[in-house]
């Protein structure tokens, strides 16, 4: 039987990806969006979009034109992986589609799996909201490219 897996949607884990990958950079460096998705495994269109809705968000800045690129835009330290999330309406607190099946549960109508779901998602979206892109991306050993490409979105 293969477990439910509370996995993240494919758009966050691109994202995930760029802010580690950028916080991993020298401050003050820029990067170009081909360079960070090749970097990265993201495709390069895909990602102009995600870094897109990051710099409305105020995490990562951007430049365009020659020495332009991206960069965080705060302190990675000060940056929560809940907040990246948030930039994209990905974040667990979002609505999302019934574990059980196609249609929005909430405490209003709520599925069989609801009350239980909520219990175990809970540690999820609290490391989100605690940790930030500065020590995953400081202690992290796992390639920023496997983190985009993990599973399915």
């Amino acid at each position: 039987m293969t477990p439910l897996s509370p996995g993240l949607p494919l758009t966050s884990r691109y994202a995930l990806a760029a802010v580690i990958a950028l916080a991993r950079l020298p401050p003050g460096t820029k990067e170009s969006t081909q360079s960070l998705a090749e970097r990265t495994s993201v495709p390069p269109s895909f990602l102009s979009k995600v870094l897109g809705q990051l710099a409305r968000a105020g995490i990562v800045s951007g430049l365009k034109g020659h020495g332009g690129g991206y960069e965080l835009a705060r302190d990675p330290e000060h940056i929560f992986l809940g907040e990246v999330l948030d930039a994209l309406g990905d974040a667990p607190a979002t609505a999302r589609p019934c574990v059980m099946g196609d249609r929005i549960c909430d405490e209003r109508c709520p599925c069989a799996l609801h009350d239980r779901w909520a219990s175990a998602s809970a540690p999820l979206a609290e490391l989100l909201q605690t940790v930030t892109v500065g020590a995953v991306a400081r202690t992290t050993s796992v390639a920023v490219p496997a983190l985009a490409r993990t599973g399915r979105g």
